[in-house]
């Protein structure tokens, strides 16, 4: 039997509507604060029916209009208003908010408010939406020179520039956030960065909302190249991808091109010190962690003093490299170019990770090659009994007070007490605390 047509008949039940309550996941949408220019995250918040029976809301409505800082996208449509919204009873839908906030001309924070009204027969609901803005200097691939006001953030797009034989100063408190990739660049000028405790030059991203407070490759990082002497004290740079490379030099021993002194460098996808070609670097109290290729990476020689610094890196997933290179060579090809080592001093510093192997000396031979570490604590399978290491401690837990917060503080007891040279101490670590034992790394526990 042969069947020629088939009669095909589909029905929809009729929803049942109640006249019942319902509610939101939140009552007030709040923001974290935004640049102004800048949009924000999308956020989201969901709407409940915990009746049996469906409801039908009539209009759904951004109160600000199409005016408003905020965007609305409900139940997988934008716009202004959403009419006749069906729910499912003991259903829920999803609504999805974003704002980009203009310009206002201040110096301040601002609180910019807004409501989302849900109307349904006689019931009128609000969900509330707030966010703080922000008023910024905008650096948009400019070149710059004298001294950055404090009284509001800048923030760089592309890059911004201190050109040949040209200064900036940064004063304390400066706040500088970069766009996706952006690069703060030193061209054979300087840079005088002049934090303070507590009041420190901060170098980050440009998205504040804080699921973004610890994430890596925000922004590219500061690059000296062919730079005059310059120095950087008291400042954070976080979440970048390379905390400071230096690219070749125009100093000679006994200068350098790069002095960094009490700064924390962490978070960073790439490196967290990457000196290139012959830099010249010295670094006092500074905390270095997190790096996804090396928290230190010291590249085709160069000068280095590094002083009372804690080079850490347990948190970088995938990382493989040892959290401290040096090394004195590159390839380009299949040939090899040796460069001087002119000075390479690690005394009183940590160097301790999550990996086995926490540290990598990779030299050819040149006549200027030597190094020494002094008084420092290392990790690391292989310990080295060479003249170049002098009363170094080797795998023995530092104690931090906690990596996973970037406290780099070490509890009692602990192999940094004390155990530091006092030849080469600073005088005061990078909290201000007098040196007294001293101890090894950026902190002095008394």
């Amino acid at each position: 039997m042969v069947l020629s047509g088939v009669l095909v008949t589909s029905c929809k039940k009729d929803s049942i509507f109640v006249n019942g309550d319902f509610s939101f996941s939140t009552d007030t949408l709040l923001f974290d604060t935004v640049f102004t220019t800048i949009g924000s995250a999308t956020k989201h918040f969901k709407v409940y029916n915990g009746n049996n029976g469906s409801i039908k809301f009539d209009e759904i409505r951004l109160m600000g209009g199409d005016n408003s800082a905020f965007r609305l996208n409900f139940d997988g449509a934008p716009g202004v208003v959403h009419e006749d919204i069906e729910m499912y009873g003991k259903d829920s839908l999803f609504g999805f908010v974003d704002v980009t906030l203009d310009v206002n001309g201040g110096n301040y924070p601002m609180v910019y408010l807004d409501s989302i009204r849900f109307t349904r027969g006689n019931k009128i609901k609000y969900l509330y939406l707030a966010v703080w803005g922000q008023d910024v200097y905008i650096h948009n691939r400019d070149i710059t020179e004298g001294v950055w006001p404090t009284d509001k953030p800048h923030l760089v797009y592309g890059y911004t520039a201190v050109d040949s034989a040209k200064s900036l100063t940064l004063l304390p408190g400066t706040k500088i956030h970069f766009h996706k990739n952006a690069t703060f660049l030193v061209y054979k000028g300087s840079l005088s960065v002049q934090g303070a405790p507590g009041n420190e030059v901060v170098f980050q991203g440009d998205r504040l909302e804080s699921f973004y407070d610890e994430v890596p490759g925000q922004w590219y990082g500061l690059r000296f190249v062919e730079a005059r002497p310059s120095d950087i004290d008291y400042a954070i740079i976080k979440n970048g991808q390379v905390g400071v490379q230096i690219d070749s030099t125009a100093t000679s021993a006994p200068n350098y091109t790069v002095e960094v002194k009490n700064t924390k460098i962490f978070n960073k996808s790439y490196f967290g010190v990457y000196p290139v070609a012959g830099a010249r670097l010295k670094m006092e109290n500074c905390v270095i962690n997190n790096a996804g290729i090396a928290s230190a990476y010291l590249f085709a020689g160069g000068g280095y003093n590094f002083v009372n610094c804690t080079f850490a890196n347990y948190n970088a997933p995938g990382r493989t490299t040892p959290l401290f290179v040096l090394q004195n060579y590159f390839k380009n090809g299949n040939t090899i170019y040796v460069r001087a080592i002119e000075e390479a001093l690690f005394a009183n510093c940590v160097i301790y990770g999550g990996q086995t192997n926490e540290l990598s000396i990779d030299l050819e031979d040149h006549p200027q090659m030597s190094y020494t570490f002094d008084h420092c604590l290392i990790k690391n399978s292989d310990v080295y009994t060479d003249p170049q290491f002098l009363n170094c401690l080797w795998n023995q837990n530092p104690n931090f007070v906690s990596i996973e917060e970037n406290d780099f503080k070490f509890n009692l007891p602990s192999p940094l007490n004390n155990n530091g040279s006092s030849t080469y101490a600073t005088g005061s670590d990078i909290e201000g605390t007098p040196r007294t034992g001293p101890d090894i790394g950026a902190y002095e526990v008394n």
